[in-house]
């Protein structure tokens, strides 16, 4: 069922929401959505099958939110269309002329008549994590600005007797909220088009049936590692609710690789070009400044590696962090936002170019040889990151070193000693 969206704010403030047929956004006298969240928020405020967008890196796209229909059918099929969200730079501007008739495959921009807030729905609160209130907010559409001027701020709602805006946390996936009903209150969404600074999205490649399910959930009931960071996602190749609301995504791999190559490491190259294929189809990078992935037997420090990143600034095709001197380890890497980009619109030159990576080395030589010899992105050498056996630093069982990663540890035990150790205030 489709909610109805007026409001209680002046007209050019309340965000209406529009599916065109042809042309651009802008060229209708609206706007491009570019914000993943609202994109899906936009979906179903004016009722189409599918709100859940897919992310895309594709160049041929219409600019940000937009509906893909095979042969113009009603019918809704997931495989045949549905809701996307384009994220490559080179599609600003673009909208229904990327469309393909002969192919039929057709491309409808969602597009905004707002472009300074997301959404605005009466009568209805958001759920969420309330971290600021500011009274004497007269307008709904105000209580929206306010929101859109706090990189913190997800959503809001504004109480309209009292006249006070709340500001809320975003979601740990930045999904659109759903409200549920109440009289006086409206509640919304800011519309963000850029990363916010310094913001680290963290993910996690979990093994199913194994000790790493036990190991993840301590570790998000003590909101520590990649919980502590301000976006996280955890894949597997199995869909699992870790914790109420955290829900693994899936990765099309069965996760099984042999030993060998010249280490006799794990080559799991191949697990791991499926693994950033999800991340990259999920999107949700693009909204930080830095990607993080950590193996869930790595006791992370998420604040640590906050002061290291303030030295270290994007070149060109971006910019990665080399933690050992020996090459890039695996359990923690460290990708700025348009490295990430890069390799999104490039990753295939990669997989041509090392082609016999698969049965010789493991993922993090791959990425590494990929981003430094083949996409050319900046390679920064940050030798402080991890403390591992494996990269000369057999203290790593002691946890009392700066490094940002302690690893491995596979108990749930052991795991929490390493945190006491290296000074950190566990809840018992």
């Amino acid at each position: 069922m489709t909610r109805k969206v007026f409001l209680i704010a002046a007209e050019a403030d309340v965000p209406r929401f529009q599916r065109i047929r042809t042309g651009t956004c802008v060229g209708n006298g609206l706007f491009p959505i570019v914000d993943q969240t609202v994109c899906e928020a936009a979906a179903r405020s004016i009722g189409l099958a599918d709100s859940n967008a897919e992310a895309t890196m594709k160049l041929n796209r219409p600019q940000g939110c937009y509906w893909y229909s095979y042969e113009d059918e009603a019918a809704f099929d997931k495989h045949r269309n549905g809701l996307w969200y384009s994220f490559n730079p080179g599609a600003a501007g673009k909208g229904a002329e990327t469309s393909d008739p002969t192919s039929h495959q057709l491309r409808y921009p969602v597009c905004t008549t707002q472009a300074n807030c997301g959404l605005i729905e009466e009568g209805v609160i958001y759920p969420g994590s309330r971290y600021g209130t500011i009274l004497n907010i007269p307008t709904a559409g105000l209580c929206c600005q306010k929101c859109q001027a706090d990189w913190k701020c997800g959503a809001w709602t504004w109480d309209k007797p009292a006249q006070v805006c709340n500001l809320l946390g975003h979601e740990h996936d930045f999904a659109a909220p759903v409200g549920t009903p109440q009289g006086n209150m409206v509640s919304g969404l800011p519309h963000r088009s850029d990363k916010s600074p310094g913001t680290l999205h963290c993910v996690a490649l979990l093994q199913p049936g194994s000790y790493e399910i036990g190991l993840l959930q301590m570790q998000h009931h003590l909101k520590v590692g990649i919980f502590a960071c301000d976006e996280f996602a955890v894949y597997s190749n199995v869909l699992m609710e870790l914790a109420p609301g955290i829900r693994t995504g899936v990765i099309n791999s069965d996760l099984k690789c042999k030993l060998g190559g010249d280490a006799g490491t794990a080559l799991n190259t191949g697990i791991f070009i499926e693994f950033w294929k999800r991340v990259i189809s999920d999107g949700r990078f693009r909204f930080n400044e830095w990607t993080v992935k950590v193996d869930v037997d790595a006791v992370f420090f998420p604040e640590r590696l906050r002061g290291v990143l303030r030295e270290h600034h994007d070149g060109d095709n971006g910019v990665y962090l080399n933690n050992c001197k020996y090459g890039l380890h695996g359990p923690i890497e460290v990708f700025s936002r348009k490295a990430v980009e890069t390799y999104a619109m490039n990753y295939r030159k990669c997989q041509k170019k090392l082609w016999f990576a698969a049965t010789h080395w493991g993922e993090d030589m791959y990425m590494d040889q990929c981003l430094q010899k083949v996409l050319n992105v900046q390679r920064d050498n940050q030798w402080s990151l991890i403390c591992e056996d494996h990269c000369d630093c057999p203290e790593y069982k002691a946890c009392n070193t700066g490094a940002v990663v302690f690893h491995p540890f596979k108990t749930e035990a052991e795991y929490r000693q390493c945190m006491l150790s290296a000074g950190a205030i566990v809840p018992a």
